[in-house]
Order: structure tokens, then C-alpha cells, then sequence
């Protein structure tokens, strides 16, 4: 999903990563829902995930940035691609 984002808004960039992201941490990680990265940080801090605490730190500041800085954006993909591949999704059997 993460190679198919097409977009040349970085704020529509921005919010294909936040779905992207919430889909796949309340999957992966079992989370009914969270309300924000904030509280997605202090679970990842707890776990030691040190590039999930990073992500979300990011993603927290651009989101809440009115401007939308493409390299930033580009660390914060590179985040979640590393994420994904150190993270597989759990079933609720596990």
C-alpha cells in the first residue's frame, strides 16, 4: 500500500500514511483503537520499539505542522516501511 501512494499534496500523502499506519498497529499489535500518536508513543516506549516511538514523534509533529516538509515526510515512510518488516501481525489466537 505504502509504494502505491501517488500523491503530490504532502498532506494527502500525509493522511494515506496515517491510515496506512493506524490500520496496521490495530492490527500487528492487537489495539482496539487509540486516540492519537501520543498515546500510541507511551505503549511503544513501554515496549522498547524505538523506531514506533520515532514514528510517532513524527508523525505527531506533521501532522499538527501547517507546513508539510517532504523530507520529513520521506523519514517518517522509510519508519513505517522498517516498522512493518520488524512487526508481523498477530492473529487473536497468539
Amino acid at each position: 500500500e505504502i509504494k502505491e501512494i501517488n500523491e503530490s499534496d504532502p498532506k494527502r500523502i500525509l493522511n494515506s500514511i496515517d491510515r496506512i499506519a493506524r490500520n496496521f498497529f490495530k492490527e500487528a499489535f492487537n489495539l482496539k483503537s487509540f486516540s492519537g500518536y501520543l498515546e500510541l508513543k507511551r505503549f511503544f516506549i513501554k515496549r522498547n520499539n524505538a523506531d514506533a516511538v520515532k514514528f510517532c514523534e513524527l508523525m505527531t509533529e506533521l501532522l499538527y505542522s501547517k507546513e508539510k516538509d517532504n523530507k520529513k515526510i520521506q523519514i517518517l515512510i522509510n519508519l513505517l516501511v522498517e516498522i512493518i518488516k520488524t512487526n508481523k501481525i498477530t492473529s487473536e489466537e497468539e
